[in-house]
């Protein structure tokens, strides 16, 4: 695991003895990049409000109105902001008109190695990412000009057109890059209904990292005001619409801005073993131990349920320790699952987009507990 001597997460591309000033012009160590949550909060975040404050064209040149600042999404900010911005610049990965957001900026406090990678969806509003990021960066104990986000907005080239990628070529484009960087940040928003859970990138994203969880630390990360309103909900017993955001992972129902990404995301997970189910379980089990967490008591029928899954080896099989939540009861033993089971085989079977093509297991057998 990427963890430091006082428990907390490495930065897995700051060590200058690994990746030397050279490497990060490279076009290679630029495919790492990521904007500073300062930059993010007091540069990009006013001048996206700016631009979408007045009439602009989008990226299929069609006549947007004035937004008002709270309505300012990610998909406005690029179309109004990051694409005029970057359309005359030249890309020092080519040398070809036209670059990333990321490529534009030049300063230590704007632009350095990825700490994170963020998970989320282009309809999500640009004040949430920020503030959410801010408030991670914080908890984090983290200098935000410091703290560098890998954005797919803003690092990858809006500007060029983007061939559409094979399943395989899909999964090989998003692996390396996050068990490079080590850590990804799900944002949750609103969290009691989030885009996230409805997008199949966000879902993909997700999955890939949690089978791959000995390499990449995942934090979920909620705007303030949603961290708010999910803590109120919990006081007030509200676990109902908990577990209505649970209930409704269904992967095989996901939408995507772009066909083609579609198509070859339910390609991929198509071939996994398990297929959508096995990532609706995992994805269900990783948000239901995070909203433990945070004081969340599922509901008898919720245990009800678990228990099916577990039976399944869905929910438990990704080797969390069982809840300490009252309402789910102790574990009343362990069952081993040895390599020979299917069990086994669902969450151990190797990723060829990842480093030597390592599974998330490495050991003959593993104990799961039992409700």
């Amino acid at each position: 695991r990427n963890v430091g001597g006082d428990g907390r997460s490495r930065d897995r591309l700051a060590d200058p003895d690994e990746h030397g000033p050279q490497f990060w012009a490279t076009p290679e160590g630029r495919r790492l990049l990521g904007v500073s949550v300062q930059h993010l909060a007091s540069t990009l975040l006013p001048a996206a409000v700016q631009a979408a404050g007045v009439p602009f064209t989008d990226r299929h040149n069609q006549e947007m109105p004035p937004l008002p600042a709270d309505r300012v999404t990610v998909k406005h900010a690029v179309d109004a902001h990051v694409m005029p911005r970057c359309r005359q610049l030249v890309c020092p990965r080519d040398g070809q008109p036209g670059c990333a957001y990321v490529d534009s900026l030049a300063t230590a406090d704007d632009v350095g190695p990825a700490t994170a990678l963020l998970s989320y969806s282009w309809g999500n509003l640009v004040h949430d990412v920020t503030t959410a990021l801010g408030e991670w960066a914080e908890a984090q104990h983290r200098d935000p000009a410091q703290t560098y986000i890998w954005i797919c907005a803003l690092c990858l080239n809006q500007l060029r057109i983007v061939r559409v990628l094979s399943p395989a070529e899909l999964s090989a484009e998003f692996g390396p890059r996050v068990t490079a960087i080590g850590r990804i940040l799900p944002l949750l928003a609103p969290w009691n209904l989030p885009v996230y859970t409805t997008r199949a990138w966000c879902l993909f994203e997700l999955f890939t990292a949690i089978r791959n969880r000995r390499d990449v630390t995942i934090d979920i990360i909620l705007p303030p005001g949603q961290r708010g309103a999910f803590s109120a909900a919990m006081e007030a017993g509200d676990y109902g619409v908990l577990e209505a955001v649970l209930d409704g992972i269904r992967a095989e129902n996901a939408t995507a801005s772009e066909s083609a990404d579609l198509a070859a995301i339910q390609t991929y997970v198509s071939a996994l073993p398990g297929g959508f189910e096995a990532l609706n379980e995992t994805v269900r089990g990783h948000l239901r131990r995070w909203f433990e967490g945070q004081g969340a008591v599922l509901s008898a029928a919720r245990v009800q349920a678990l228990r099916r899954s577990s039976s399944r080896c869905s929910d438990w099989l990704t080797g969390a320790p069982p809840p300490s939540s009252v309402a789910m009861g102790p574990a009343s033993g362990t069952r081993s699952f040895d390599r020979s089971e299917p069990a086994f085989q669902l969450y151990t079977t190797p990723n060829p987009a990842f480093e030597g093509g390592a599974s998330a297991y490495e050991d003959d057998a593993f104990d799961v507990p039992l409700l």
